[in-house]
């Protein structure tokens, strides 16, 4: 596997590994914790949600830096283009929104019911799928050229 070809699979993979387990594992389950009140909860969220916001800005960088290395020759750049707008959009509102109303009730406000959760995790699950599928065409497109991937077990 050419160098940027075997990078870029490598970031995708990465990539989804921590939205998987942040994402969709981590974030639900630390509110099943006895000890873990709604305030708690949302203060760890904070952190951890904002420290994986700029790591998947340093992976997106990688990813390309990697096309870029590779001259865009395979099939993937349109989601990258997809992912950067998620990025983007969750970046500079959904994450900014959700975050004054976690320290709205953090500091024990009351606040009315909304959406915003729901479509950050609508996004989560567009991410993850544009993520399986930049990795599908990535390997696919080595293979058009490459032939296709061989595993040695020694």
């Amino acid at each position: 596997m050419e160098k940027p070809a075997r990078f870029r699979f490598v970031i995708s993979l990465l990539w989804t590994g921590f939205l998987l387990a942040i994402s969709f594992m981590e974030a639900p389950l630390k509110f099943q914790a006895e000890l873990v009140t709604l305030p708690i909860g949302l203060s760890v969220g904070r952190v951890i949600f904002a420290a994986l916001n700029k790591v998947e800005w340093v992976l997106l960088a990688l990813i390309v830096l990697s096309e870029i290395l590779n001259r865009f020759q395979h099939s993937t750049p349109g989601w990258t283009v997809v992912l950067l707008a998620i990025l983007l959009f969750q970046s500079f509102w959904l994450l900014p929104v959700l975050d004054a109303r976690a320290v709205r009730i953090i500091e024990g406000e009351l606040i009315p019911p909304s959406n915003t959760h729901f479509y950050y995790v609508a996004f989560e699950v567009a991410k993850l799928t544009a993520l399986v599928l930049y990795t599908r065409l990535a390997l696919k497109g080595f293979a058009a050229r490459h032939g296709p991937l061989k595993v040695s077990t020694t």
